[in-house]
């Protein structure tokens, strides 16, 4: 009787992540997620819809780039939405002040 064959699988991809990313894929961060979702009963803090999974993120109020951290004051949940326009106005923003240093523009 022939041995079992073993069924093909493609190849595992090695997916190359940032400092940033890794940040986000510890144990630490999970912790912190699930509890910002249960304080915040998983509603999204700018419209209040209830967001669950992957459509639920915790979002820093001041970004990390920006000098914030992970404290939990600093956490909020927002729908995938509302995320992404908070995230859009912080980025032409950040432009906006790019360009004004770069022109040497003075204090606002």
């Amino acid at each position: 009787m022939p041995a079992a064959i073993k069924r093909w699988q493609p190849p595992r991809r090695r997916r190359s992540c940032t400092k940033e990313v890794a940040h986000y894929q510890t144990a630490d961060w999970r912790a912190r997620r699930r509890r910002i979702l249960i304080r915040d009963a998983s509603r999204c803090r700018v419209c209040g819809r209830v967001v669950y999974g992957r459509a639920a993120h915790v979002d820093h109020i001041i970004p990390l780039e920006n000098g914030g951290t992970d404290d939990d004051a600093n956490l909020q949940t927002l729908c995938e939405r509302d995320h992404g326009r908070k995230t859009r106005g912080e980025q032409r923003a950040g432009k906006f002040l790019d360009a004004k240093i770069k022109k040497g523009g003075g204090s606002f």
